[in-house]
Order: structure tokens, then sequence, then C-alpha cells
């Protein structure tokens, strides 16, 4: 079993990925937690970061802990358009979004489920793109 912590700064934006490797050989991105908040009778607000970067990654696993609302972005912080097929994957498999990316656009999401908390989410992406520099910002609070 094999650890990767990989730091890459484009531009003025600097992304983190964590990857462990299974027995089976298979890589699975962990995200990146940032935790804000005030005194422990509120809600803290967690980001939770992710990067799906081609040529090295054609998919990438997201799956973090939240509350019951979720705000997402995915940003394309290349210099080409990208594909994107953007999934949820919670009751059923859902497409968030599925198209071209262009360079510094963005797309938004919000989502949310009435459980109890801290609820366990789970998203994927892909890109049919030969370079890619994709990043994705998960917002929650619990």
């Amino acid at each position: 079993m094999g650890t990767i912590l990989l730091a890459t700064a484009l531009f003025s934006s600097t992304f983190l990925l964590y990857a462990e490797n299974d027995e089976e050989g298979t890589w699975s991105a962990k995200p990146t937690l940032v935790l804000t908040g005030g005194s422990e009778d509120e809600r803290t607000e967690r980001t939770y970061t992710f990067a799906l970067i081609a040529p090295n990654q054609t998919s990438i696993d997201m799956r973090f802990n939240g509350g019951q609302r979720v705000d997402g972005t995915a940003k394309n912080n290349g210099m080409f358009g990208a594909t994107l097929n953007w999934k949820r994957h919670i009751v059923s498999d859902q497409t968030i979004f599925a198209g071209i990316l262009l360079p510094s656009n963005s797309t938004s999401m919000e989502d949310g489920i009435l459980a109890e908390e801290p609820y366990y989410y789970k998203y994927s992406a892909s890109t049919a793109s030969s370079v890619s520099n994709i990043s994705f910002v998960y917002k929650t609070k619990y």
C-alpha cells in the first residue's frame, strides 16, 4: 500500500491531492480538508478539494462526509477546453454536468439530502481530454 501527496501550482491556484494505493493496485483520491468555524456549539464549515489532472488521471472518485447541504464547483484551470462528465452517486447515478468546460470557466451545483449528519457523499468525474486540470471544491456545514 502506497501513499502520494501531490501539490501542484498553476498560475495563482494551488491544488493538493492525497491518494492511496490499495492492495489491488487501485489508486483512490482522498480530499484535502480545510476546517473553519467557531465554538463547538456552532456548525463547522468543511471544504473538500479534489483535482482531476490528465494525462495521469482520466477519472476520479470523490467521497466525503458532509451536512444536509453541499455546494460544489468544478473549474477548468488549464489552458485548453476539457470534456467533463461529473456524476452524483447517492441513491442512483445522476449526471451533474456533461460537456466541454472552457479554460477558466466553472460549473456549480447544489446538493442535499434529509438524513442524519454527517452524511456520506460520493461523486465521480471523468474526462476524455488528453490534457486537463480540473479542480473540484465542495463546501458543507455540520
